[in-house]
Parts: structure tokens; sequence; C-alpha cells
């Protein structure tokens, strides 16, 4: 009878862990879209040919790029005014309509098919502008001193229809061509945005040759009131983790209740 009563609390603790499951799922699901998918490119400084056109840089494919050199800077209004930023290469998308957005991540040349393992080529300086208009620009996150293949930066919540990528120092080798595979935006839920500029980096130069690494500090001119919607693996299974504790915990619960009930009736028959 104890037994029966014991099993008997399991189909209670199987809904409750598929219940939290299914709400954990859909929240991960239903957050971090990456925006770039449907933007639209809305300006550029140039590119060096048809093959690797602005437009790659926010593709989806790492097998595609977007490069330009210094001679193929398009010297238009827009170009001048982010030289006077002290920024050589840009481009702007589109998302169509305004959304909220907390981070965003590029993909550096060493990672893409055509300059794999190519270190020098990657970006190590660049800034993030936003814009209601696509006219009027204001700087959400600026990054200095790259190292890393793959960079992500949480820069707060944002709302905003354009978003623009401008590049001060395109390849850590010194040189003036920009190669970039791929540049994404993760949507957040809405909110209160954040206000400043977010993802200023400061640094000790690397010490190795071959393939710097360096110890990073993201300094923030405001402290983020959120955390980023979208999960690095680290915070997924941080989650994981933490729906299969509650699970364990109401099993727990439930196991305690019935021998507790069995101790308070000794009377009844045990089978």
């Amino acid at each position: 009878m104890q037994k029966k009563r014991l099993y008997g609390a399991i189909p209670s603790v199987v809904l409750i862990i598929i219940i939290m499951l299914t709400a954990f799922q859909t929240a991960v699901s239903a957050s971090g879209k990456n925006l770039c998918a449907d933007a639209l490119l809305h300006g550029s400084s140039g590119y060096i040919n048809d093959e690797e056109q602005d437009v790659f840089a926010f593709d989806g494919n790492i097998d595609t790029k977007w490069c330009a050199t210094y001679d193929n800077i398009i010297m238009s209004d827009e170009t001048l005014k982010v030289f006077d930023l002290g920024y050589l290469h840009w481009f702007a998308i589109d998302l169509g309509e305004a959304y909220y957005f907390d981070s965003y991540k590029l993909i550096h040349a060493s990672q893409g098919l055509r300059d794999l393992g190519v270190y020098g080529y990657n970006a190590v300086a660049w800034a993030v502008q936003i814009s209601d208009d696509g006219i009027d620009w204001m700087t959400v996150s600026e990054f200095r001193d790259n190292y890393d293949e793959i960079t992500e930066v949480f820069m707060g919540r944002r709302y905003a229809r354009y978003v623009r990528l401008m590049i001060s120092q395109p390849e850590a080798n010194g040189g003036s061509t920009v190669r970039l595979p791929e540049f994404e935006l993760y949507e957040c839920a809405a909110g209160e945005t954040t206000d400043g500029i977010v993802g200023k980096l400061q640094t000790t130069a690397p010490e190795t040759e071959t393939k710097p690494a360096i110890e990073t500090e993201i300094i923030s001119e405001e402290p983020p009131e959120t955390e980023p919607v979208r999960d690095s693996a680290q915070n997924t299974g941080i989650r994981w983790a933490a729906v299969i504790i509650t699970a364990l915990a109401a099993l727990g619960v439930s196991a305690a209740a019935y021998y507790r009930k069995l101790k308070l009736n000794p009377s009844r028959p045990v089978s």
C-alpha cells in the first residue's frame, strides 16, 4: 500500500516537469531571433566585387563575406560623416520596422570559408549605431582591441529600425581591408531602453604572436538593466539544471507528504 501511494505521486510530478519544460522551451524559442535574417541593406561604403558584396555581411551564411579595400570606399556624404567619427568602412541595415534588441555578434574572417584560420584578417575595432529614420544616428556600442574569432556584445535594450556597423580597424595585422563573413543582431523582449554607450572595451595588448588571446572587461557607462534574452550555452545549461533540480525537489516533497500520512495512520495495512 505504501508503494502504491508513493507511485501515485509520480504522475503529478511528471506533469509538473512537462509543464516546466514546455514553458522553458517556449521562452528560449521565442527569444533571440536574428533580426538580420529579414533585413535589407540601407547603405554602405562599398565593396570590392560582386562575389563579396556588403549584403553578404548579414545573409546568414559564413561561407560568404563582405570585403572592401580602401580603394573601394565610395566617398559619399554619409561616408565622410563616418570618417569624421574616426571610422573607415560601414554598412547599415533596415529592419523594416522598429524592433527591440540587446546584443549582436560578429563572426570574423578567420571563421569564414574564404579566410579560414587567417587571424590577421579579423576586425579589431568598431562601433554600432542605431537610428529611427536612417538619417540621424546614435552610437550605442563601441568595441576595441578584439582578438576573438567570434565576438558577442551585449549593448543593453535598444529600440530602432536602422542599425549601422562602422569599422575603424578592419585588420589585426594593421591593414585597411575589411573582411566580414557575418553580422547578427538579436531581438529581445520589449521594455525600458538603455541610454548611452555600452560595450566599451579596455584591454592590455596580447603577448602571443600566433593567435592573440587577451582578458577583457566590458566597461559600461550605465549598468545593463536586463540580461540578454538570447541564451549562451552556459546560460542554457544553467536553466536546464534549474528545471531538473526543481523537478527533483517536487518529487521529494510529494514523497515526504505520503510518508507523513502513513506515519500519522500506522494502523493501515502495508502491502
